[in-house]
């Protein structure tokens, strides 16, 4: 945990340095330093720290998701320096504000952390979604205020349920308590409250209107990292419970359990792909696709097995890494006014470098070989037979099939079309290339050569999570 006590004592201190006379570009530097350092002790520390508290812990599990979140913030925070000079103070406090949550939940192994990590990470998002003092980004905020209000009631009310129950907060400790109907009704609104987060159906009608109010390069560490942590904590509260082994903690109801999942994960990919396939704002049409990909994501844990969750955990790391990608080249886009699908009309002749990425990152959203969107899809879609689902294996083949529509009408936009403008594009600056150009160099490099980081996975599964 000395990598989020490093970003905690930023949050408290940076503050502090607005107290003196500092030059522009101070706090993105200092906060940039500290995530760094963060992202490069969270890898050199031991790997056997076991138990550091009584709320929270350090294994494999959470170092993939802290190097993942330090990764995405590092990225926004690159991006962002160009842009958020007059609000350079409070997004980079909040930027390391809203990491340190998400790895206080990747880390958790109490409900409570649990919990503490959630309400944070509002907090934090709430200011990020009101930058822009505007009538979207209030909006935007409003909505998030009132979704995570909700959420937090559900989450509150299985805790209490679940503590009446076994008299504990600790996952691994309820294992050790007969499961009384009481207790799978508060597990369940456990699940439904972090279900706001995972942007699970219908928990999710939320998100496009607070994706395209938000700033975009808020927007992109949404959909990047804060959606994934409401996957950490899923992941960390689900296996003990209703893993597929011999003495299952809940026997033939785990079946039951997984197949509402498999539905769940047709409904939030299809609710997804055909509202997206009907939007005429690009920015909302991606926040849509988002949606669907969430569905994506759940067909992992409704597979049950070590395939499913493989696929999972790489499809939580190419998406992270495709997702910010986009909504990146969104924000450059959009402070040259292009933000209606009918703005992309020849986009590629006019910012030629900037459309080669964003095509990128759309191929990979389709699961196109051999990038490495495709790769996660197929081991997700592995999973799913392997778990004797076939007909949500064929389910998500062909979302990801009608996906292929409204990626295409972009990318034909960009490609096919007569240039609606006759401005030249400004380059993009060092930090906007850098900030987009490894993300897209890196789906590339794990399309191509995925086994290092699918070994990896393996491993983090095998010692982390118990089937």
């Amino acid at each position: 945990m000395i990598s989020f006590l490093i970003l905690a004592c930023g949050v408290c201190v940076i503050p502090l340095f607005s107290l003196f006379p500092v030059r522009k570009g101070f706090f993105a530097f200092f906060a940039l330093f500290l995530l760094t350092a963060a992202f490069f002790i969270n890898f050199v520390l031991p790997d056997d720290l076991g138990y550091v508290s009584r709320i929270f812990f350090f294994d494999d599990l959470g170092r993939f998701f802290n190097s993942l979140f330090l990764f995405i913030s590092i990225m926004v925070g690159v991006f962002a320096a160009d842009r958020v000079k007059n609000r350079e103070l409070v997004f980079y406090t909040m930027l390391l504000a809203g990491t340190s949550a998400m790895m206080i939940i990747a880390s958790s192994k109490n409900l409570i952390g649990v919990f503490i990590g959630l309400e944070l990470l509002s907090l934090s998002f709430y200011e990020l979604c009101a930058l822009r003092k505007d009538g979207g980004g209030l909006e935007a905020t409003a909505k998030l205020f009132f979704m995570s209000v909700f959420s937090s009631i559900f989450f509150i009310a299985g805790a209490v349920l679940v503590y009446n129950e076994s008299h504990t907060f600790d996952i691994k400790m309820f294992l050790t308590f007969s499961h009384s109907p009481l207790f799978i009704t508060g597990l369940a609104f456990i699940l439904g409250g972090l279900s706001f987060k995972m942007s699970i159906f219908p928990f999710n009608i939320w998100l496009p209107d607070v994706y395209q109010g938000a700033p975009s390069e808020v927007t992109a560490l949404l959909s990047g990292s804060s959606k994934k942590a409401g996957f950490a904590a899923f992941i960390r509260l689900l296996p003990p419970f209703f893993a597929k082994s011999p003495g299952a903690a809940l026997g033939a109801s785990a079946f039951i359990f997984f197949s509402v999942l498999a539905w769940l994960s047709v409904l939030t990919m299809s609710f997804g792909n055909i509202l997206a396939s009907i939007q005429t704002n690009a920015k909302r049409m991606i926040a849509y696709s988002i949606i669907a990909h969430a569905g994506f994501l759940v067909m992992g844990l409704a597979a049950g097995n070590p395939l499913g969750y493989l696929g999972l955990l790489f499809h939580i790391l190419i998406h992270a890494l495709m997702a910010t990608g986009v909504f990146l080249i969104i924000a450059f886009l959009e402070q040259e006014s292009i933000v209606e699908l009918d703005d992309y009309n020849g986009l590629g002749k006019r910012a030629p470098l900037v459309s080669s990425f964003l095509t990128l990152f759309l191929l990979s959203l389709t699961g196109i070989p051999p990038l490495a969107g495709f790769i996660s899809k197929f081991i997700l879609w592995s999973g799913a037979v392997q778990a004797g689902f076939m007909w949500l294996a064929v389910a998500a083949i062909i979302n990801s099939a009608l996906s292929t529509y409204y990626y295409f009408l972009i990318l034909r936009r960009i490609w096919g079309f007569p240039a609606v403008g006759i401005s030249p594009i400004p380059a993009l600056t060092g930090n906007q290339l850098f900030a987009i150009g490894v993300p897209a160099f890196l789906i590339v490099l794990l399309g191509v050569y995925p086994n290092p980081a699918l070994q990896y996975l393996g491993h983090v599964i095998e010692l982390t999570i118990r089937f």
